[in-house]
């Protein structure tokens, strides 16, 4: 019991959070109830996640993002937790997990509406940052967007305390794993990575989240099957390119494009494809039994973002040095000293100079 909310069944785990099903016992009402896993309920970073998701998904009104209806720091039961709408319908990675793979038409349908209720997020300065099929709920057809746990102003960098860049490694735009500032355009990579997965039934890369990560800033991703109808393909190229700048402009833009598509002859006409087989990578040698958990897979891809911030830094201090040593070679082999020494005596003429780094 959390005060005046009772809680019934758990729904959900995520990476720092369970969701709970539950009842609100002024109002009669059934809810969802996020509280911290056990191990996170005393971590002042993660309490502040939670605080941070209530206040981003606070501020949108939309029919596709789930309503935050309370927030308690946990100042009276001592565990702090959000109250949200109760969504009864699975989440677009349970439905991929019993279908496998989806329509494009249906695809399509997916995308537009997540498209919209994205622009409402951005419209109000905010990039999710962890758009993928596990935060995407679908109820009656309708999609909802939920879990703005790491979502950010568009442009900032968010770091934790240990100076992590957070997310998911398998729907991360390449400028998110490299530790740039996520922008709107970071969100419709991710929605080009949840379509390129239900056409295919599985994401494009798979292996450690190491490699994983990695794939996704240098590899081009496998091509999409022959069944998918040209305007679908070239919908998720747009959405999936490397480089934000040449991503759809926005959000909404993505919601018209994906409508006009879905009622594209071909499209009407086609079915579910066949299960594609991704990637497989191998970076890194496999691990037999070990599996790592969301929280940590999110750790490791951090990591390597800083890691690879540090080579860049590394790599530049190499050409300058590189540089320097050119250039005072060049300098000090055209200096001459003076023919005669104070007393007069003849100096030899210096023409080289051995330059040791």
């Amino acid at each position: 019991m959390i005060e005046r909310y009772r809680l019934e069944g758990r729904v959900a785990v995520g990476g720092m959070g369970e969701v709970w099903r539950a009842r609100d016992t002024r109002l009669g009402r059934i809810v969802a109830v996020k509280v911290l896993r056990p191990e996170f309920a005393d971590s002042l970073e993660f309490r502040d996640l939670l605080r941070r998701e209530g206040r981003q998904a606070g501020q949108l009104s939309h029919p596709g993002v789930v309503q935050v209806l309370d927030y308690d720091n946990g100042s009276a039961s001592g565990v702090p937790y959000l109250v949200m709408e109760y969504v009864a319908g699975p989440s677009l990675a349970a439905v991929l997990s019993a279908e496998r793979t989806l329509s494009p038409r249906h695809v399509l349908g997916l995308i537009a509406q997540a498209a919209e209720a994205l622009a409402c997020a951005h419209a109000a300065g905010i990039v999710h940052c962890d758009i993928k099929p596990a935060n995407v709920l679908v109820d009656g057809g309708r999609v909802k967007i939920a879990d703005f746990g790491i979502a950010q102003a568009a442009g900032a960098v968010r770091v934790t305390q240990a100076g992590l860049v957070t997310g998911t490694p398998g729907y991360l735009a390449p400028e998110q794993v490299a530790g740039l500032p996520a922008t709107p355009a970071s969100d419709l990579y991710g929605l080009g990575m949840i379509a390129y997965e239900c056409l295919t039934g599985r994401p494009p890369f798979h292996g450690s989240p190491l490699a994983v990560a990695h794939a996704h800033m240098d590899r081009p991703l496998p091509p999409l099957p022959g069944t998918v109808p040209a305007p679908v393909a070239q919908l998720v190229e747009a959405l999936t390119a490397k480089d934000p700048k040449d991503r759809p402009g926005d959000a909404q833009a993505v919601a018209e494009w994906a409508r006009r598509a879905r009622d594209h002859p071909q499209v009407i006409q086609a079915a579910a494809g066949p299960i594609r087989a991704g990637v497989a990578l191998h970076h890194e040698p496999a691990r037999p039994g070990v599996h790592l958990s969301l929280r940590e897979a999110e750790l490791v891809h951090a990591n390597l973002a800083v890691l690879l911030r540090i080579s860049v830094a590394i790599a530049l201090a190499a050409e300058i040095h590189r540089h320097a040593r050119s250039f005072f070679r060049a300098e000090f082999g055209k200096i001459r000293p003076a023919r005669r020494n104070s007393r007069g005596q003849d100096m030899p003429e210096i023409r080289n100079w051995t330059w040791t780094a």
